[in-house]
């Protein structure tokens, strides 16, 4: 079992130790009515919840343990929504069965219908849970989501034997943007377009959306496999080569691991961005506290809305096309802050401009409104991301994403920031975003959070965020 597959079962696994603890619960509620609406049984009275709760000890090892033997939570995840039923219901029934076998055989005085009663919630409940995780799983896989866009260096019997595998594997981890082979012999191998020679590696990858690169065993040991790497490892690239190459440069030394490929053996030398487990856990905490406050904050959106329609005319939300992980473009939601003219203005003001590099930022901006200045002063105009936040398309925490015409000015080192996704607050903004004046030096904080990442660094960054806002120190 690889890496990314034992992540999913484990995640899996925790879902059902979840979902089986609330049936658990709701059982001890609804089992009295159960046995009175099912069973024409007198309610029984039960004792306080807690001297009910060591069964767990008992039933979810039971239901656990069958569930992988009967099915599997991986072969689940390919079964229709009927078939996930039917074998969660064979399931069920098999694990009360053990439960109330159990209860037998060590004399436990507690009523059979309350266990029949569990073992119905405990179907139901899984039932939901697997059904719903799979089409989520179906849905996001049908978006493009889930998959990782590669690009192969090298031709021949390789790349076709590589090519395959990524269109055969069932969970679609992946998808072949392109090819780069010397001499590009052929327009396409297996259907892929043959996008140029080795030397073209640099202008392709800049201008593409690749996230890993894939590496022959041939090109890895030739004139361009070092520096294809090292380009690779400056721009936030996964590589991966087979492990019959041997990389001397101590950098990349220190990240090389012995990796699976598509259940095949492969040499990595990852982008410095979170496991696998942890960006799971980081896109979790971005769902449920996107959800919490656009739930939350609706009434004060609404007000804000209306509040800007009527200070100044215009649009409510300001529409900004940028740069994503992997240079991925989406569009990017605010308040609007500024007169209706304001990009049409920049021209004139660009003199003013007191951010070096891409950037434009001037303070006391003339296109800025009265309200849009309260706005900024407390981040208000932020608020808008929080559904970027809730699509997947930007986390809580990141660096800012650039617009178009900013990446264009990117240098080379600049570009590993779009390693990640990009987020509403980072260390600039909560760091230097008054004091720094050279783009370089914001890059080089955004770059800081993601060699140091860590769940506690997000947990920081969001609490000065939140002390900044209270401030009123946005600008």
């Amino acid at each position: 079992m690889n890496a990314e597959r034992d992540l999913t079962y484990r995640l899996l696994l925790i879902a059902d130790v979840i979902t089986l603890t609330a049936a658990f619960i709701l059982n001890y509620w609804g089992a009295p009515m159960v046995a009175r609406n099912f069973f024409g049984i007198a309610p029984f009275q039960l004792g306080p919840l807690g001297t009910y709760m060591w069964l767990l000890v008992v039933i979810v090892p039971a239901w656990v343990v069958v569930l992988n033997l009967n099915a599997g939570n991986s072969s689940l995840l390919e079964a229709s929504p009927f078939g996930v039923a039917w074998q969660v219901l064979k399931t069920g029934v098999v694990s009360t069965a053990l439960v109330a076998f159990y209860l037998y055989a060590t004399k436990n005085p507690l009523s059979r219908i309350f266990i029949l009663s569990e073992g119905l919630f405990s179907t139901a409940a899984l039932v939901v849970e697997k059904t719903t995780i799979v089409e989520l799983m179906r849905i996001r896989r049908g978006m493009g989501l889930t998959r990782r866009s590669v690009l192969i260096v090298g031709g021949g019997a390789a790349a076709a034997r590589a090519i395959r595998a990524i269109r055969d594997d069932p969970q679609q981890r992946m998808e072949v943007w392109g090819c780069l082979a010397d001499p590009p012999a052929a327009a396409e191998i297996e259907g892929v377009t043959v996008a140029g020679g080795l030397a073209d590696y640099r202008q392709l990858i800049w201008k593409s959306p690749i996230e890993e690169v894939l590496l022959s065993p041939e090109v890895a040991n030739g004139t361009h496999g070092a520096g294809l790497m090292r380009y690779c490892d400056l721009v936030g690239l996964t590589v991966r080569i087979l492990p019959d190459y041997a990389v001397s440069d101590p950098q990349l030394l220190s990240r090389m691991r012995l990796d699976s490929f598509l259940d095949r053996p492969a040499i990595t030398i990852p982008a410095v961005t979170p496991m696998p487990w942890q960006r799971a856990v980081k896109r979790a905490i971005d769902l449920i506290v996107s959800t919490i406050l656009l739930l939350l904050l609706s009434p004060l959106l609404l007000l804000l809305a209306v509040a800007v329609k009527l200070s100044s005319p215009g649009p409510i939300f300001y529409r900004w096309r940028v740069m994503g992980k992997g240079i991925r473009p989406f569009t990017g939601y605010k308040f609007r802050t500024m007169v209706a003219d304001a990009d049409a203005r920049k021209a004139e003001l660009a003199a003013r401009n007191e951010m070096s590099g891409p950037v434009f930022k001037i303070t006391d901006d003339p296109r800025i409104t009265p309200l849009g200045r309260f706005l900024r002063k407390y981040s208000l105009d932020e608020l808008p991301q929080l559904w970027s936040v809730f699509k997947g398309e930007m986390s809580l925490v990141g660096p800012r994403p650039p617009a178009p015409h900013e990446f264009e000015r990117f240098e080379l080192w600049h570009r590993r920031k779009l390693s990640i996704k990009p987020g509403i607050t980072c260390l600039w903004q909560v760091g230097g975003r008054n004091r720094v004046s050279h783009f370089d030096d914001w890059v080089t904080l955004d770059l800081e959070y993601i060699d140091n990442w860590s769940l506690w660094l997000d947990f920081k960054i969001l609490a000065r965020t939140a002390l900044t806002v209270v401030r009123g120190t946005g600008v």
